[in-house]
């Protein structure tokens, strides 16, 4: 975001010209000398006033993108945006895991932690055999309701998140969050 000036911290400077009489082949007045410390002043002013408006423009690239993601993707709110040149993002990642598999036709999943996630917002979720956007209805301890029912059956250890993706802001890409499935083998040992 852009410091917001109080006053302008550019310090003018007035300019005289010199006044040459020919007749007289004198200097009625002096004019304003030419110096380094004047010109530096001038570089100075011209460099900071182009990088304060190039701040401005990418600030205000930011809020369209932010008010364009608010009209086209209900629930979202804003919160999902990245301008992807290496300024702060928003994009909220909050997510729990789901402890006990999910049944199809239900709206109730039981997470983890669902301190991270909100009510009337709208979350993913995602095992590694599919992934499908609801609506956080209501949340309740650990029990997160969703608006309608679940399409599809989710494994145990599937993900409701805010945002499906991670930001790599250094390549300026989005991934897609990881969902990992494991092989355990139990072995007795007497």
């Amino acid at each position: 975001m852009v410091e917001v000036l109080k006053e302008n911290p550019y310090k003018k400077r007035t300019w005289y010209d010199e006044i040459y009489d020919p007749e007289i082949d004198e200097v009625l007045s002096e004019g304003t000398p030419f110096l380094a410390d004047y010109i530096n002043n001038i570089e100075n002013g011209v460099y900071n006033a182009f990088d304060h408006i190039m701040q401005l423009q990418k600030d205000q690239q930011r809020m369209q993108l932010q008010l364009q993601l608010t009209d086209r993707a209900p629930g979202n709110n804003g919160a999902f945006t990245d301008a992807l040149d290496g300024t702060s993002t928003n994009i909220e990642t909050g997510g729990a895991v789901v402890v006990a598999a999910i049944n199809a036709n239900t709206s109730i999943i039981t997470v983890d932690d669902a301190s991270t996630l909100t009510p009337f917002t709208e979350a993913t979720l995602f095992d590694d055999t599919y992934e499908e956007d609801v609506l956080i209805s209501a949340i309740n301890g650990n029990q997160v309701t969703v608006s309608g029912n679940i399409a599809h059956g989710y494994k145990k250890g599937a993900r409701l998140v805010r945002s499906a993706v991670s930001v790599d802001t250094t390549n300026k890409t989005m991934t897609t969050a990881p969902f990992t499935t494991y092989n355990v083998t139990l072995t007795s040992v007497v």
